[in-house]
Order: C-alpha cells, then structure tokens, then sequence
C-alpha cells in the first residue's frame, strides 16, 4: 500500500510541475488574469510543501477584479524569494502569507513571509532600485543575482501598469519581508 502513496505522490508532483512549467514557458500565452496567477502559485505551494516543512495561509477576497487582465510571472518571484533567502530549515514556524483584496478603487496583493528578512542595506538599495519608474533605465544594483526577482516583477508590473502600479517593500533582518502591491483602475 505504501508503494501506491508514493506513486501517487510521484504523479501528483509531475502534474503540477508540467502545469508550472507550461505556465512559465508562456506556452498558455503572454497575458493572463490574477486569479490564474493565484492559481500558479499554489501550484509552485504545492511543489514546495512537498519538500518543505511550512505553513501557507492564503486569503483571497472574490470578486470581479480576479478577472483582471494581467501578464505572467508576477507572484510566483516574489514566492520563490522566501524558498531561495528566506526559509529557516532550522524553524517549525516557517510561514508565507498570501493576501489579495479590494481596497477601493485598486487591488492590493500583500505577500509576507516570517523567514531570515534583509540587511537594512540590501532592504535600501532594493528600494533604490525600485524607485526608478523607467525599466529600461540602466541600474547597476539591479544585476545583483539576490534581488533580480524583485526587479523582474517591478520591471513587469511597470511596462503592463505603468503609474497606476506601486510596490512598497518592508523588511527586518530576522523577521522576513512584506511585500505590498497595489494596482490602481483605470
């Protein structure tokens, strides 16, 4: 009996894995809706809890606005940023917490996680790098490999949104990072 949970464990993990990858290579298109970005991360979640000991807590206000266009790719960096520098295998308390909702006239996606957090200087030189509304503008920092996601997913969210996007990133060394995203309508 045992043998069939782990097959079935082996066939549950391919499965998500060729959805994940499909998704990612763009092979279902270049613009998507949010929930179906919500829906790809809990798919990388799935894949990861399958290795990793932590809790997700994940609150999803419905409504309309899930419907709202969007391109690929823009939450599941800021995921992978807690699996890749943050997770503490060390911990039992590891958890991220996804929380998208309306709050007026925009959507506002928080991303937090409780994991190792950031320098006061790393935390300011990606603000710095950040705070530049141009993404094609030449920023030295943004090639350093510890904050590529971040800036791939601004750099994303500025070439689809243009203004009506912001991105505030709070953080403390031994307390992991919120990160806040709001999208204002049209």
């Amino acid at each position: 009996m045992a043998r069939m949970s782990k097959q079935d464990n082996i066939t549950e993990f391919v499965q998500r894995l060729k959805r994940l990858l499909s998704y990612n290579l763009g092979k279902e298109g270049m613009q998507t809706t949010l929930r179906t970005e919500i829906d790809i991360v809990k798919e990388y979640i799935a894949l990861q809890q399958m290795r990793y000991d932590f809790v997700i807590e994940m609150n999803v206000e419905e409504g309309s606005y899930l419907e709202q266009p969007t391109v690929r790719m823009l939450l599941q960096p800021l995921v992978e940023n807690y699996f890749v520098h943050g997770v503490d295998h060390k911990r039992k308390d590891n958890v991220i917490s996804i929380k998208v909702r309306r709050v007026g006239e925009a959507v506002e996606i928080r991303v937090q996680e409780n994991g190792r957090g950031m320098e006061p200087s790393q935390l300011q030189r990606i603000q710095q790098i950040l705070s530049h509304r141009d993404p094609r503008e030449e920023v030295e920092e943004s090639k350093e490999r510890q904050s590529i996601g971040i800036v791939n997913v601004h750099e994303r969210f500025l070439l689809y949104f243009g203004d009506r996007y912001h991105i505030q990133i709070t953080s403390e060394k031994g307390k992991g990072v919120l990160y806040t995203i709001t999208i204002e309508d049209t």
